[in-house]
């Protein structure tokens, strides 16, 4: 109790003595009684006052020679609203979210000689999978949400890992870094830089495009849909590739992607009758149809040929997080083999507008080494297919 509160607490039952004084009558010794009370209440707030200097001297004694842990994260708000302000950012930007502000060495004294980086430097240290799309967006999501809370469209990226440059270096380059190029530590020569302020990247693990976070309230359905994050992270990356202000297209325009074994790389999932799916595709009358293998485009013709897309057809894999980028109101239709039904692309797809269509293949896949031959049947294909077309030309 502070001490304003604890004179109004002893002058409020100071002033109750003395009315019950007065409706006794007692008008003779009213003014004996009154100055007694008083000297009481002066004697007790003066007693309380210097328990309470005592109480916060040893406290502060006990601070110095044992510091208190840090104060538990803010709880994160099970809610699908997952903007600045509504729990998930809170809890993470209640903590420092600069880890070095103003330039110090490691043993905290300033640092001397060298340059100065001025502005924000950001050491990304991406996912070991760097080349898969879904891991990779888990780093570039996570971007955007610590740009979101510090305030900077752009910073001085440095890759701090040694992987190679891989596929996405080049919109790394164009949506995160200043004046379009991401660095490497060589390119500061060796020599001594203070940095003005230093972010260590969040990690993909503690991402928000996993299914579990659209989850809310212990249910097991995904609820959630139209993220305020993954809608600034679409736009951040097609507005840095002028393919913002782009209208859907006319017509419906279906994309299947493929992936393709190769000697260095045995890839999870294959479509094995890509051959008869692909004439299904073409029965479209009045619908524009292709079949891309996304791993022989560049960033940029990935990006463009997705963009201009409203039906995207894939077995599961790494390529459909390309769904983020679809025409507005566009549809994913998902196979999955037989033994699993992931929803890893259905929060990409609720969360940024998209409609959802999973298909399960039936027959059992085979395998080729620790890849997987799955095979699609066509007239339930075509199913599923004419319900998206129809969703399409609406």
């Amino acid at each position: 109790m502070d001490m304003v509160t604890l004179q109004e607490s002893v002058i409020g039952d100071l002033t109750r003595e003395v009315e019950k004084m007065r409706e006794k009558g007692a008008d003779e010794d009213f003014g004996k009684v009154a100055i007694s009370e008083l000297a009481d209440a002066r004697k007790t707030i003066k007693d309380m006052e210097e328990m309470l200097n005592r109480q916060s001297s040893e406290s502060a004694l006990r601070s110095q020679s044992h510091p208190q842990p840090p104060p538990p994260p803010v709880p994160v708000e099970s809610s699908c609203d997952l903007k600045y302000g509504r729990g998930l950012l809170d809890s993470w930007f209640s903590s420092p979210k600069v880890v070095c502000d103003g330039g110090s060495s490691r043993e905290g004294r300033p640092v001397g000689g060298g340059r100065t980086a001025p502005g924000t430097t950001y050491l990304l240290h991406r996912d070991e999978d760097s080349e898969n799309a879904f891991h990779s967006t888990a780093d570039f999501i996570n971007m955007h949400m610590v740009y979101e809370g510090l305030g900077v469209d752009r910073a001085d990226v440095v890759l701090f890992d040694r992987m190679p440059d891989g596929p996405f270096k080049e919109m790394i380059d164009k949506a995160y870094s200043e004046g379009g190029r991401s660095r490497r530590k060589e390119d500061f020569g060796g020599e001594k830089v203070t940095f003005k302020r230093l972010v260590f990247h969040l990690e993909s693990p503690a991402g928000i495009i996993f299914p579990k976070i659209g989850v809310v309230g212990g249910k097991k359905q995904l609820v959630c849909r139209d993220s305020y994050l993954w809608h600034g992270y679409r736009e951040r990356v097609l507005r840095a590739f002028d393919l913002w202000d782009v209208p859907p297209p006319r017509v419906p325009t279906i994309t299947m992607v493929v992936r393709k074994r190769t000697p260095s790389k045995n890839v999870g999932r294959i479509m094995s009758n890509e051959d008869s799916i692909s004439a299904v595709i073409a029965e479209c009358s009045f619908c524009v149809h292709r079949v891309l293998d996304l791993a022989t485009l560049s960033y940029r013709e990935q990006l463009s040929a997705v963009r201009g897309t409203n039906v995207l057809v894939g077995v599961h894999g790494a390529g459909l997080m390309n769904a983020v980028f679809l025409a507005e109101e566009a549809v994913l239709i998902e196979v999955h083999p037989h033994y699993r039904m992931d929803r890893h692309f259905r929060i990409a797809s609720r969360m940024t507008g998209k409609i959802y269509m999973p298909m399960r293949t039936k027959k059992r896949v085979t395998c080729q080494g620790s890849s997987d031959n799955v095979e699609v049947d066509e007239e339930e294909f075509r199913n599923v297919l004419d319900g998206a077309i129809r969703l399409a030309r609406r």
